[in-house]
């Protein structure tokens, strides 16, 4: 199986690689700068009632992050340094993205998800309203996440799998490719599921 994750990094870094995403950092540099000054406002307002734990030196959209002209980020988004964003990213309002993610193009993240830094995410994923990746995770291309699901540290899920609402992947798992959890389900450590 670490020859499976490995693989996919691989392959994720290719497809980034081969223009999934716009490098053309200068003209989204402009982009980030002209809206740094809303989004200070809103990360502070958001932080007066928010117990999520963001570094600070993450809460505003980093300058060095690769984010493409056609990603539509809502202004109360939170993206950490160094993020790498695919084409046609969506990330909803209230989500944060974490430092170094990469996320694959024709990915949603839904209202309220958080992603934690280092993710690995394909492209054509869904993360479902107020989910919770943790550090780490490697999510294959085409998986769905429904709302309210928690993926902790050092999970793989390969590609095309569908995890159900409310429901709990604990650390090293491995989801296998096309499998679907059902909603409410806790997965054990050390589970490999079909």
């Amino acid at each position: 199986m670490k020859k499976l994750a490995f693989i996919f990094i691989v392959f994720v870094l290719i497809v980034l690689a081969a223009g999934c995403i716009n490098t053309d950092v200068s003209d989204n540099r402009s982009n980030v700068s002209a809206n740094l000054s809303g989004n200070e406002s809103n990360v502070s307002a958001n932080n007066s009632g928010n117990t999520v734990d963001v570094p600070v030196e993450q809460e505003i959209r980093d300058p060095e992050s690769e984010i493409p002209s056609d990603a539509d980020i809502a202004s109360d988004a939170v993206i950490g340094k160094g993020v790498i964003l695919g084409r046609n990213v969506t990330v909803e309002p209230g989500a944060i993205v974490g430092q170094g993610v990469i996320i694959g193009q024709n990915t949603v993240i839904e209202s309220g998800a958080i992603i934690e830094q280092g993710v690995v995410i394909g492209p054509n994923v869904a993360v479902g309203p107020n989910s919770r990746v943790y550090q780490g995770v490697i999510i294959g291309p085409g998986v769905k996440i429904e709302r309210n699901v928690v993926v902790r540290q050092g999970v793989v899920i390969n590609s095309n799998a569908v995890i159900g609402e409310n429901s709990i992947i604990n650390q090293g798992v491995t989801i296998n490719q096309g499998a679907v959890i059902p909603a409410g389900t806790t997965i054990t450590s050390d589970t490999i599921v079909d």
